[in-house]
């Protein structure tokens, strides 16, 4: 009997997860990931990395000694991230977990590599990488809450950067900042920037040994509901990389209709885009390949004050990937549009439109 490998432990338990979470359809037959090979994926939902692992069967990758290496955002290999990154977490477990460090065994083992971006950051990072940094130099409306929260933990005013390296400040830390929001700060700034440099390397030289990387080219889940824009370092990966195929794939989640969430996973075909237009190639692919969900057209049909199934019957035209039993599941999603918040019928409806760049 073949040994259980980590790579295929992580696949079994996130596709295990997610078919336990969600209703998951897979709207492909067996499809094949061949070396060399970025797999660009549509960023919905902190889901979607254990979602995208619903592709190891239908791609044939159990035994195969090359596997698809995700590359993660690099504020998952810091310390605390588990506890400080989820919002609305108690801040006694984030406390408590606030010296979980998992980015290591992520890399030493080859799943996941990540990707620091040289134009944002975390606040995490700035607390880490220059720990001497004075408090006083982050903006006010950084720097207030962090001498807030130390009054509420009844501690002394924090001086240092490093003095915030502690649980009690974790959820403050976790925040996501443009260079313009720091300013000041050359001496970290330089650092990302080196930091990029080498983890950009480190993909290159993945792929240039055979290897294949699972790409989230948004960055970051969609807050709401649009698709894009894609990062601006996706251009330089593909350009500097030069891999054989991009593979894109599209997720997507349905809430409206009896039952559990549905969650969709379509497969495109392999494509290879000119370099100079790589960026609006993919995004304009991803599109396109947006699942189409009951829910989508409810919402749309709700808030646009259109017929569901005049809408339905528009969007099948299109021949994009779409729920199988699309039309039987129409009417129990209108029934719960009329119920569903406000938030989540804009949310599809904006991921309806972006679909097709209305």
């Amino acid at each position: 009997m073949r040994r259980l490998e980590l790579f295929d432990a992580v696949a079994l338990g996130g596709t295990a997860a997610t078919r336990a979470r969600f209703s998951v359809r897979v709207l492909n037959d067996e499809f094949e990931v061949p070396p060399r090979t970025l797999l660009l994926v549509t960023h919905r939902s902190d889901w979607d990395i254990p979602l995208t692992t619903n592709i190891y069967w239908r791609a044939r990758l159990w035994g195969r000694g090359v596997k698809p290496v995700f590359v993660a955002r690099d504020d998952m290999f810091r310390r605390g991230f588990v506890v400080g990154y989820p919002p609305a977490l108690p801040l006694a477990v984030r406390r408590l977990g606030s010296r979980v460090q998992v980015g290591g065994v992520l890399r030493a083992r080859r799943l996941a590599l990540p990707i620091a971006s040289a134009a944002r950051a975390h606040l995490v990072d700035a607390v880490r990488d220059t720990p001497l940094l004075p408090v006083a130099a982050l903006p006010d409306e950084l720097a207030d809450p962090l001498r807030a929260r130390a009054r509420r933990l009844g501690r002394p005013q924090p001086r240092h950067l490093g003095d915030l390296d502690d649980g009690g400040y974790l959820d403050l830390l976790w925040r996501r900042f443009e260079r313009a929001e720091l300013p000041g700060l050359d001496e970290f700034w330089a650092g990302r920037r080196a930091v990029a440099r080498r983890d950009l390397e480190a993909l290159l030289a993945h792929v240039a040994g055979g290897g294949s990387l699972v790409v989230y080219p948004e960055g970051r889940p969609s807050p709401d509901g649009a698709i894009g824009p894609v990062q601006r370092g996706l251009g330089l990966l593909i350009r500097r990389a030069r891999p054989d195929a991009l593979l894109p794939i599209a997720l997507a989640y349905d809430p409206l209709g009896p039952g559990r969430t549905r969650a969709y996973v379509a497969v495109g075909a392999l494509f290879s885009p000119a370099p100079q237009e790589s960026e609006s190639a993919v995004l304009a692919t991803l599109r396109a390949l947006m699942p189409l969900t009951p829910g989508q057209i409810a919402a749309h049909a709700r808030l646009q004050e259109l017929d569901p199934e005049l809408v339905a019957a528009r969007a099948l035209e299109e021949e994009r990937p779409a729920e199988p039993e699309l039309e039987t599941l129409l009417p129990a999603a209108v029934r719960a549009a009329g119920e569903a918040s406000p938030r989540v019928l804009e949310r599809l409806d904006l991921e309806f439109r972006s679909a097709r760049g209305l």
